[in-house]
């Protein structure tokens, strides 16, 4: 059996230390870690939508064209990908030799000039009474702090801008700003705020700015956001990315090696299609049975060395989770179960994510964690085959559902069967023993011993 590692190769990091799956902007400030690594922190970033469209704005704003935009604007829950959308950003502009051979490296028809002055503010670590002092301070123009009045005006802001290109980067804004708790302090800060947006937004200043945003359930106050969202701001909520599948694969692989080794990889997909055929799925030779196996297949190879049931289900509970760590807590979860299964699996499947063992995904519904532990305990003591990793998918599969919980049997067949599988045991065990789900009062996925 060929496995993932002998495909494609797993980051070194992953297999070390693992990943946290966080991106801390003050490690950057601070020079700690990946984050302060223009070409680590590159390296492992993917090359996303909102990346692309921002760097167009940029050039556009550079141009100096008509209606070009200055303030870019992420916005996302915690873990959505926010603070590593501007930290990547950040690291182009402040390391133009290094971001533009990354920027050439994935075909982006940008190139950074040397001439541009960048300042990344993590808000919540450096604490300012006032948001303009430690960004005046970083542009050198300490003594502008003394001039105040109550609030820098236009002329102020861009005697600190003067003639160069300034790029500014502000993570964590809305935390700092909740803590301040001083209505003439908050005031005066989005005072600046609006009147910085007003500078950069006009197209003869070559400036841009970049803001991380949180959701409003997550602030106490929605006045940053107030001042920020205006119709000529580009504005890019991570909840809606499309690639995001590629931000994880990209994160934990050398996706780079999928290319060189296709034809292997199809081999696996084609040995795991025969095995759904004789386990009853896609027999029908209706055209609709071979386009809906052709998009598999597509899927299969696009999601490789992860089942796309694996990827969708978990962005699918991690999306619902109350505490929200959407692509950061996956990426936490997905470095342990690659590091434990690279050198032992063809392909990762649903099933392979045990709650008894990975405890991130146990942590989002732990009462139905601690039923599904038990379960498996008990399946595992009297030898039922199979029904660990059954459990395991009906688990994931129940996870934020007040109805309708558990798997149907397509799911359990995608999320167990491998090509060393015995169909026949799963079979046996799904119609024999598993009901897959009970009314929503129970909260249980169980197993009919």
């Amino acid at each position: 059996m060929v496995v993932i590692k002998e495909v494609v190769r797993p980051r070194e990091d992953v297999l070390t230390e693992g990943i946290e799956g966080r991106v801390d902007v003050y490690r950057a400030i601070s020079g700690e870690g990946i984050e302060a690594d223009a070409e680590r922190f590159l390296e492992v970033t993917y090359i996303t939508e909102p990346l692309k469209e921002v760097l167009d704005e940029v050039k556009a704003k550079f141009k100096g064209e008509k209606g070009s935009r200055g303030v870019y604007v992420f916005s996302g829950g915690f873990g959505s990908g926010k603070s590593h959308h501007v930290l990547a950003l950040y690291h182009i502009f402040s390391s133009p030799h290094i971001g533009n051979t990354w920027l050439k490296k994935h075909k982006v028809d940008f190139k950074v000039p040397n001439n541009v002055r960048s300042v990344l503010i993590q808000a919540l670590n450096k604490n300012p009474d006032y948001l303009w002092e430690p960004i005046f301070e970083e542009l050198g123009h300490p003594e502008l702090n003394k001039r105040i009045n109550r609030f820098p005006t236009h002329d102020e802001i861009k005697e600190a801008f003067g003639k160069t290109r300034v790029m500014i980067f502000l993570d964590e804004i809305e935390p700092w700003f909740d803590a301040l708790k001083d209505e003439k302090l908050e005031d005066r800060n989005l005072n600046f705020l609006q009147n910085l947006i007003e500078v950069v937004s006009d197209s003869a200043i070559k400036t841009c700015l970049f803001i991380s945003i949180l959701p409003d359930s997550l602030v106490r106050s929605t006045a940053i956001r107030g001042k920020v969202n205006r119709d000529n701001v580009y504005w890019y909520n991570l909840y809606e990315i499309k690639d995001r599948d590629q931000i994880v694969l990209y994160r934990l692989f050398h996706i780079e090696d999928k290319k060189a080794n296709e034809p292997q990889i199809r081999d696996i997909i084609n040995s795991l299609i025969s095995r759904y055929k004789q386990a009853g799925m896609f027999r029908d030779s209706r055209v609709d049975t071979k386009r809906i196996l052709d998009e598999l297949k597509r899927k299969m190879f696009n999601s490789y060395p992860f089942h796309p049931q694996l990827l969708d289900s978990l962005f699918e509970v991690y999306g619902s989770s109350s505490s929200y760590q959407r692509t950061r807590g996956i990426l936490g979860l997905l470095s342990s179960v690659v590091r434990d299964l690279h050198d032992k699996k063809e392909m990762i499947l649903l099933s392979d994510i045990n709650p008894e063992k990975y405890q991130e995904i146990s942590k989002l519904d732990s009462d139905l964690a601690e039923k599904a532990i038990e379960d498996i305990r008990k399946t595992r003591e009297i030898g039922i085959k199979e029904a660990e990793e059954i459990l395991s998918v009906v688990f994931i599969k129940s996870i934020g559902k007040m109805e309708a919980q558990g798997a149907s049997r397509e799911d359990i067949l995608f999320g167990t069967i491998d090509t060393e599988t015995n169909v026949n045991d799963i079979e046996a065990v799904s119609y024999t023993h598993l009901r897959a789900h009970e009314t929503s009062l129970h909260l249980v996925c169980r197993l009919l011993l």
